[in-house]
This record gives structure tokens, sequence and C-alpha cells, in this order.
């Protein structure tokens, strides 16, 4: 296995040059928080110092594949394989260009990285939400699909006085006045009025 700061060409694309004009223009930044994706969407990862930032645009960062095997709560999930069966290994986390940023109202003043995980030799694995992400929009680019996501809110509004107990309520509706004592979940009744 080779040295954890050994340099090598980021399979990521991101380059040393991103790193040390970050630092230039932000002095004041201590530390960095390093973060992977795992696939519920959670941000995990760790603190460096300072000193560390321009090596894990040079070399990478080792961090144990079983990071992107947890569960929402942080567990691991066993079922996976990426713990027992191997063995907890370090992969490689490289950083994703562009998403070095400062950390706004951190004490003492942090900055960010996102970062995504590689075999030791640069090879993607399958393991990492983003990579597997970005292999189907190349799968359906190459057949001319180009995806698009859109967020969903789910909300209900609430009227600004509370009832009679002091609970929150549903607000009246716009057109009528009325207000419904059931949840009514994608009810386009009060919609229309």
């Amino acid at each position: 296995m080779d040295h954890p700061n050994a340099t090598m060409t980021s399979p990521s694309g991101s380059t040393s040059a991103e790193a040390q004009a970050f630092l230039d223009a932000h002095p004041e930044i201590e530390a960095f928080d390093i973060v992977l994706t795992d696939a519920n969407g959670v941000g995990r990862g760790k603190i460096v110092r300072r000193h560390e930032l321009k090596s894990i645009f040079e070399g990478g960062r080792h961090m144990p594949i079983s990071i992107l095997g947890l569960d929402i709560t942080g567990e691991d999930v066993h079922e996976t394989g990426l713990i027992w069966t191997t063995g907890d290994g370090d992969l490689r986390a490289w950083p994703i260009p562009g998403t070095l940023v400062p950390l706004y109202g951190t004490s003492p003043p942090r900055g960010q990285l996102l970062m995504a995980m590689y075999m030791l030799d640069g090879r993607t694995t399958s393991s990492d939400p983003r990579l597997a992400l970005a292999r189907q929009v190349d799968i359906l680019a190459a057949k001319g699909l180009y995806p698009a996501g859109a967020f969903e809110l789910e909300f209900f509004l609430l009227a600004n006085e509370r009832d009679a107990d002091g609970k929150v309520q549903p607000a009246r509706a716009v057109l009528d006045g009325r207000v419904s004592g059931k949840t009514e979940v994608y009810s386009v009744d009060h919609l229309h009025g």
C-alpha cells in the first residue's frame, strides 16, 4: 500500500492550485471540515488543520470505507459488507473541485471541503453515492438523455392564532374561511374553495 500522503494525480480533477489560492485568500481560516456524503445524504468526515489542506489536494486522504455504509443514525450496517468482509479498510477520499468554501460563524474560523471516495489506485468505487450518480448520468448522456431533479417541499399552513388549548391550528381557507379538523393530505378541495 502506498503512503497516505503520496502525491498522485487526483482522479476527481482537483488541483493543489485551488487549495493554495483558497489559503492565500483566507489566511484567517484555521481548520477545514472534509465531508463525504453517505447514502442517506448525511455529511460525514473529519476536521483537519490548515497545514493539511494542500496534502489532501495532492494525495487525497485515507478514510475508512465503512463511512459509506452507515445507517441514518451513524450505526454500521453489517449487511453492506464494508466492515467485516473488507476489514473496514481505508479508501482514498479526494476533493471535489470547486467545493472549498469558508464556513461563516465558526469559531475558530473553518472552511469546508466536499470529498468523494475512490479506490487507493484512483479507480471509482461503487459505494460512493456521488460517483454512483455520476455514472448513471454518464450512462444516460451516452443515450442522449439528461436527467433533471426536482425537490419537493411539504408544509402545512398554520393560523397565526392558537386554539383554546394553546395548540397550533390549521389556517383558514382563503376563499371561504373554513377550517378543517382533518389533515387531508394531498387534498385539492381547499385550493379551489
